[in-house]
């Protein structure tokens, strides 16, 4: 180990001599090393890049500490990362090559240093891969180029890490990721239904596919304490998540997910269907009746545009819907069955409510298996 061109540094000598006796107690130790020697040799190494010093000083200062770095062991140079992470007079090849290490090196100066620049993330990011991008995902102030960068290796640790980290501002490329990743799982889309800048339409997407503890909890954050309430804010989420689909296919797919994930929830039922009639949501409440009924989307509607609406009637008595909430269905559909109508008179109501009670059971299950096949 060279020190020559450091000794007129009266700050740098007595240190160096420490770094030298220091070192080699370390490697007399071996393997088993010793504790008190490793934090001796990191606050050593930290006190030396503390000294103001000129450039030359610093990059043989930094030639000394990559030296002892190559040949130490991981807990030295994760020790040395701990104290480096926060400053910001390191050299820069000594924050690198701490930075490209393994990961329980790399990641206080990954979370923390300051000297670390966009390409220095995205290429570590490239070379290293998702364990780095991980703790690079818990940084402040991270650029949207990089954030798009690590939402693109669609690492769901990287996304639970991003949307728990409220010093960044996300982008919307890596929100329409990280909300397609969230499906059904809580602990992603919880952090990113938190979010101050998470958008409207992101929020109503998320809201559709959280748990009830989820949604428990944050009905009680906003202060929603009534079921009326709560119901209300449910039309309105999913109001708010309605947007043009990129397919038909793709928005039928989606609204399948949906009413079976509503029927897993226990909340598939008659009046949120009948909110999505008033909503003129005509196709949701297809696909969730069809879910609902157990039948194909062509038979619900068949069931549902039967002119006299007495196939409507049967499926209802069949799977226990009541007289009630059928004539709200009847009423709410008559637009699929005349187009031009605008009202319907007490004659045809009170026929079709006679019609309700006058089906037998045996009649209405059989009306249902042919339209299950």
């Amino acid at each position: 180990m060279s020190f020559e061109g450091l000794e007129k540094t009266p700050e740098v000598a007595p240190l160096l001599v420490r770094l030298y006796d220091t070192h080699n107690l370390y490697s007399l130790a071996g393997e088993k090393g010793s504790d008190d020697a490793r934090m001796e040799l990191a606050t050593i190494m930290t006190d030396l890049l503390k000294v103001k010093l000129s450039e030359r000083e610093k990059e043989l200062i930094a030639d000394v500490i990559l030296g002892l770095m190559k040949q130490a062991e991981r807990d030295l140079r994760a020790a040395l990362s701990e104290r480096l992470a926060a400053m910001d007079n390191v050299p820069l090849r000594v924050v690198l090559g701490l930075a490209n290490d393994s990961i329980e090196v790399a990641d206080p100066v990954l979370r923390q240093s300051p000297l670390l620049q966009d390409l220095d993330l995205i290429y570590i990011l490239q070379s290293k891969g998702v364990e780095h991008g991980r703790s690079i995902a818990h940084r402040d102030n991270l650029t949207a180029h990089v954030i798009d960068a690590l939402a693109d290796t669609k690492d769901f640790q990287i996304a639970v890490n991003l949307s728990n980290n409220n010093g960044v501002k996300l982008t919307r490329h890596a929100f329409q990721i990280f909300s397609d990743m969230a499906r059904n799982h809580d602990d992603l889309a919880a952090p990113l239904l938190s979010r101050a800048d998470v958008p409207r339409e992101v929020a109503g997407k998320l809201y559709e596919f959280v748990g009830d503890e989820l949604k428990a909890a944050l009905k009680k954050k906003y202060g929603i304490d009534s079921k009326d309430a709560m119901s209300a804010i449910d039309d309105v989420v999913l109001e708010m998540s309605h947007q043009k689909p990129e397919s038909h296919t793709d928005d039928f797919d989606y609204m399948m997910r949906y009413a079976r994930n509503m029927e897993q929830r226990g909340e598939l039922k008659i009046p949120a269907m009948v909110a999505n009639l008033r909503r003129g949501q005509n196709a949701s409440f297809l696909t969730q009746f069809a879910v609902f009924c157990n039948i194909p989307v062509d038979s619900a509607k068949k069931a549902v545009c039967e002119e006299s609406g007495r196939m409507l009637a049967c499926v209802c008595r069949a799977l226990g819907v009541s007289k009630g909430e059928y004539v709200s269905l009847y009423l709410l559909t008559d637009k699929f069955r005349h187009q031009s109508r605008k009202v319907i008179n007490h004659k045809e109501l009170s026929a079709i409510m006679m019609m309700y009670d006058d089906i037998h059971s045996d009649d209405a299950k059989l009306v249902l298996n042919k339209l299950r096949h």
